[in-house]
């Protein structure tokens, strides 16, 4: 085999992948659920849901579900393989396009390494839109739609009809298929230019109808959908107007691109415009137009920057390789035999730190197969399957997916779908009154509600209402179930009725005035209930801990403990656990659990002054010095001027005998806190024991500013042994 084939093939391999490892994500997005349920459906029914089938709000409304066969396929992979075979199934689709667009470059002379880095940023900069989800298939598809059509002009007529059926397969499979007739109106528009330029210079000229006969067949093959014409509205009112031109949406991942988000991309479009420009006279004007529309479709919604960067990569590289060769006339940059050790290193190190910097602990995408169980209300549903609930449930919309696809049995308000007609009802629904909402909740025969912690207002209704009660509740999600439905299935196992605590709040401030009330006993006793309930409860056992804390009971250090453990990200983030935690530890002597918290704290990136100076603290009480002094002077790189920090760290030099040292930051302390009684001492003591004959009048000083000091007598001590 020729030595370049076996090049060319090893980083074919190598970018293919890369690309497969990066789309292996554990499943965090909402809308995957629903589009199971949606081929679930197929499958059980043989047939095509033209109506809701899951909702109570809008059961029964006109449903036109454009990504129906990629629901189909889903549900026939998860049927048979699980969600990870699923998983593996995505990642197997962008390997294919990645793997695509490097044949694609080579087959065009493009140097295979510039080619394999190009691919490796743009896999980088579109990882984002890597869901398990319809959209997914456009990037295989996007990459075979620029192949066919900037194939060679001598081949073109006889590959570029192949268009027409991956159309037709692109737009059952999701609505992005309308990129199609869209690039073949692209090379159409380049061939009539380039038709009128002949013309007005007098040669001979044929009009492209060949170019004109492809985009009709083109446009025919996406229109071929159970739908019939509604697709095409659909996508031209809800993904074009609404999104690029009204740009009215309110969902986050449709909104318009700004400047400072998404940087990589940013440097990529701008980039390839500039090759443009140095490559103005030999650029094809078909690359060109699909540079401009993929360029306006990522800056109208951030939800195309990954379809951009997959497009744009290539055409960046063919400028490049261009402009090498009339520039340095296709000269190495490297000799031949460096460029294969060089190259290939560098490449690997940039996929190496972009995967370490990708799926760092802190994102919300988690390497690997399975669900991302942070990101949906798995416990609350399983408690509603559990006790048999059955009926229409009240929801929010991003967990209505989940819902409909783990309880089959009933129906959901509102799901990702976003069906005119729910998001209609959805705000008439939130302008409601309090009694108009209790008559739409009984009108539809409600017999529950699933409802995440942010939503505070419907919370506080169902809260109130007489005829819901809280039955559930866990870190995110809370479950109010009808009355009626309790009474009529006993087997409900209901968590603790609440008097005191309020598991849906994070501002556990409320819990103050309860630990010095008379009931303070029935809140200890009603707290511990509910952690016993649902011992996995970070907020609950937060708060357990917080309130013993408050009423100086030592058990609290265990349970500060058990809270960083079980959600550190939150707990270190937004409820200061670090400080909390490792006050306690030290107010109780629990050194060991001190250190245990705090540099948990620190690994979480809770890396404050006080979380370094309760760590010196501690690990000066377990008399490991050397750490001690690291954690001071750690605390004092954000507070330099703390005074009780400087403190600290003079007796720790004392203790490791450095005393003109310690009698510096005694000093130190003193200027800028004169009144500081622990640096005062400590200053005469490190001159005491460094021999200063400056030592007497500094015990002197300390006896006449604090004569009732503890240290009074060591004082006294030290002046009568001088005098002597």
């Amino acid at each position: 085999m020729d030595k370049h084939r076996v090049y060319h093939t090893v980083l074919l391999t190598s970018v293919s992948v890369f690309a497969f490892v990066f789309a292996i994500e554990q499943v965090y997005n909402y809308d995957i659920w629903w589009h199971l349920r949606s081929g679930e459906w197929i499958l059980d029914s043989g047939g095509i849901p033209t109506t809701d089938p899951f909702s109570f709000s809008t059961f029964g409304a006109y449903w036109a579900n454009t990504a129906w066969f990629s629901g189909l396929l889903f549900a026939i992979i998860e049927k048979y393989g699980g969600l990870d075979l699923l998983i593996l199934f995505k990642a197997l689709l962008i390997a294919a396009g990645s793997g695509g667009i490097f044949i694609f470059l080579i087959r065009r002379g493009v140097n295979p390494y510039l080619a394999a880095f190009v691919i490796v940023y743009a896999v980088v900069v579109a990882r984002f839109r890597f869901l398990l989800r319809p959209m997914v298939f456009m990037f295989p598809f996007a990459t075979a739609l620029l192949w066919l059509l900037s194939g060679p002009a001598s081949r073109k007529e006889k590959i570029s009809f192949l268009l027409v059926p991956v159309a037709l397969l692109w737009t059952n499979l999701h609505g992005s298929a309308y990129l199609a007739p869209i690039f073949a109106g692209f090379l159409l528009l380049e061939r009539v230019i380039q038709w009128i330029q002949l013309r007005v210079g007098k040669k001979n000229a044929v009009f492209p109808s060949f170019e004109l006969l492809l985009l009709l067949f083109i446009c025919c093959a996406v229109l071929i959908t159970p739908f019939g014409l509604e697709v095409p509205r659909l996508i031209i009112e809800r993904f074009v107007f609404k999104d690029l031109v009204e740009r009215s949406y309110s969902v986050q991942e449709h909104l318009p691109l700004v400047w400072g988000t998404h940087t990589m991309y940013w440097i990529l479009m701008i980039t390839t415009f500039v090759s443009f420009v140095l490559n103005w006279r030999s650029s094809r004007l078909f690359f060109f137009f699909v540079f401009v529309g993929t360029s306006w479709l990522a800056m109208g919604s951030v939800r195309y920057v990954g379809l951009a960067a997959f497009l744009q990569a290539p055409l960046l590289a063919l400028n490049l390789q261009a402009l090498h060769q009339r520039y340095l006339g296709g000269s190495r940059l490297f000799p031949e035999k460096s460029q294969h050790f060089i190259l290939p290193i560098m490449l690997l190190i940039f996929c190496v730190v972009s995967f370490q910097k990708t799926f760092s602990p802190d994102k919300v995408y988690k390497w690997g197969v399975g669900i991302n169980k942070s990101r949906y209300p798995v416990k609350a549903v399983n408690f509603l399957r559990e006790s048999g609930f059955k009926g229409n449930l009240y929801n929010s919309w991003q967990d209505g997916g989940y819902i409909i696809w783990n309880l089959q049995d009933s129906r959901t308000f509102i799901d990702g779908r976003c069906l005119p007609e729910q998001l209609e009802l959805f705000e008439q629904v939130a302008s409601k009154s309090a009694h108009e909402f209790q008559l739409y909740l009984d009108n539809n025969n409600v017999q529950g509600a699933l409802l995440p912690k942010t939503e505070n207002e419907v919370i506080q209704f169902f809260e109130i209402s007489p005829q819901f009660v809280l039955s559930y509740y866990d870190d995110k999600y809370l479950v109010f179930l009808n009355r009626e439905f309790i009474s009529t299935n006993n087997g409900v196992d209901l968590q603790p009725r609440l008097q005191y605590i309020r598991p849906q709040s994070y501002d556990i401030s409320y819990l103050v005035p309860l630990a010095k009330s008379s009931n303070s006993d029935e809140v200890e006793k009603e707290l511990r209930n509910a952690v016993s309930f649902n011992p996995d409860s970070f907020t609950l056992v937060f708060q357990l801990a917080f309130f013993l804390d408050l009423t100086g009971n030592p058990e609290s250090v265990e349970y500060y403990m058990k809270a960083a453990e079980l959600n550190p990200s939150l707990g270190f983030s937004h409820f200061n656990l670090g400080v909390q935690g490792g006050r306690a530890a030290i107010k109780h002597n629990r050194w060991v659990k001190a250190v245990d918290i705090l540099q948990l704290a620190i690994k979480n990136g809770n890396q404050g002054a006080e979380i370094y100076f309760l760590l010196g603290n501690a690990y000066y009480q377990l008399k490991s010095f050397g750490k001690a002094e690291s954690a001071f002077e750690d605390s004092l790189a954000t507070q330099p001027e703390n005074p009780i920090t400087i403190m600290n760290l003079g007796y720790v030099y004392i203790d490791t005998q450095r005393y003109e040292e310690a009698v510096k930051y005694f000093q130190k302390a003193l200027v800028i806190k004169p009144d500081l009684e622990g640096a005062s001492y400590g200053y005469a003591l490190s001159l005491q024991k460094s021999g200063d004959a400056r030592a007497q009048s500094a015990w002197k000083r300390f006896l006449n500013r604090f004569p009732d000091s503890r240290w009074a007598p060591v004082a006294r001590d030290h002046l009568s042994k001088s005098s002597n």
